[in-house]
């Protein structure tokens, strides 16, 4: 063989074996797939002491429970490392030393964070670089604030989940379908943080040893820093006004009775009828359309006027919620996080350039402006029977 074919031969073999330099095999890699983040104290000015909690799926106990192997019922499906450092890198990498798995980031599902990180000025959007960085890390990664310890929350066991990373994973998927916020997710915050705008994140928190996904927090675009919090009535608001909800109910009274109607769709469409920024206007109207799927009382429900009753009594009801969360932004938080800001830059970008550093912040004429809230509700179905029993026929 010629020596200029031993030289190609030569050549063209490290190719085929460049795919397996630095190769990490599976059952060494430790798949993170929660991770908590809690402040432990400070150091000194803008220097903090946080506590990184990593949940790794337990190779154990997933494999007994494949195999039918004895011994596995006893064990958890997931393991809780921890480290404490003043940087999030260190700690992740001083991780390696706590297990003999390589933690491995890319099947990460949600990030939590205690409300104690979100109340010190930058120190959330510092604590989401490193996961923006993160070249192994998806982009829809979900992000939640916590009530108390964010650890805590990856300590509960959930009885139809091997892991609780992955019950608060699932309880968020359907979000648009359960009438609860959508999770804000890590490429989202990247944008926020980038263009400095005010934003909500919902809330976790561990009640009666229950998980619960109902309420928000409210963070300021200029330090990412936490301003107050939405209730679970006011989050209920907030849904309708940034609209495209479904699912989820609302109650309301017909006849001094309960009726609790069930969200097939909510539309939103908000336009800004006045352009004196001293004095803005918006017009924000809600078509509300949704079933009966409860009512307590003996009133038939398939008369049209007991139906236009009720969606009289709805429109009522969701004015008065919206009108309450949109007091709680406007007045007490003066945060856009209701979208009226987009508005204006959509339609009317000449004008938004003009007060955009004075719109929530500064001047703040968000504070200022005025919102005029319509509802129109449709009720489209009163359910399958329109009464199960009447007076007088009770043993029928």
């Amino acid at each position: 063989m010629s020596s200029k074919r031993w030289l190609l031969i030569f050549l063209i073999t490290p190719i085929f074996l460049a795919g397996c330099w630095g190769k990490i095999e599976i059952e060494n890699r430790g798949f993170v797939i929660g991770t908590a983040i809690d402040l432990e104290g400070k150091q000194g000015n803008e220097k903090y002491n946080l506590l990184m909690t990593n949940q790794l799926i337990n190779p154990a106990a997933i494999s007994k429970q494949s195999s039918g192997g004895g011994g596995g019922g006893n064990q958890k499906g997931f393991i809780n490392i921890q480290d404490k450092s003043d940087s999030l890198f260190a700690a992740s990498r001083k991780m390696r030393h706590l297990t003999n798995l390589i933690p491995y980031y890319q099947h990460l599902k949600v990030i939590l964070v205690s409300e104690e990180v979100i109340k010190e000025p930058g120190l959330f959007s510092d604590v989401m670089d490193v996961f923006v960085r993160n070249h192994e890390l998806r982009r829809g990664v979900k992000v939640f604030v916590t009530e108390g310890e964010a650890n805590k929350i990856l300590d509960f066991v959930p009885q139809i989940e091997k892991t609780p990373a992955m019950f608060i994973e699932k309880l968020t998927t359907n979000s648009k379908n359960a009438g609860i916020l959508e999770p804000k997710r890590v490429d989202r915050l990247q944008n926020i943080f980038i263009y400095e705008r005010s934003y909500f994140i919902p809330r976790v928190k561990l009640v009666n040893n229950e998980i619960v996904y109902d309420d928000a927090v409210i963070v300021s675009g200029e330090n990412n820093q936490m301003i107050g919090t939405l209730n679970s009535e006011e989050t209920k608001g907030l849904l309708y006004i940034l609209g495209g909800t479904k699912g989820g109910s609302i109650e309301t009274k017909f006849d001094d009775n309960l009726v609790n109607v069930e969200t097939q769709s909510a539309k939103v469409k908000t336009k800004l009828t006045n352009k004196d920024k001293e004095n803005f206007t918006f017009s924000l109207n809600i078509n509300f359309e949704g079933t009966i799927e409860e009512h307590f009382g003996t009133k038939d429900l398939l008369k049209e006027k007991s139906i236009t009753e009720i969606e009289k009594d709805l429109e009522k009801d969701i004015k008065q919620l919206v009108e309450r969360t949109i007091k709680k932004v406007q007045r007490e938080y003066k945060a856009d996080v209701i979208g009226l800001g987009d508005v204006i830059r959509e339609k009317h970008y000449d004008l938004w350039k003009n007060i955009v550093y004075n719109w929530d912040r500064g001047e703040n004429y968000f504070s200022k402006s005025t919102v005029e809230v319509n509802v129109k509700a449709n009720i489209s179905s009163t359910g399958a029977a329109n009464r199960i029993k009447q007076k007088g026929k009770r043993g029928e």
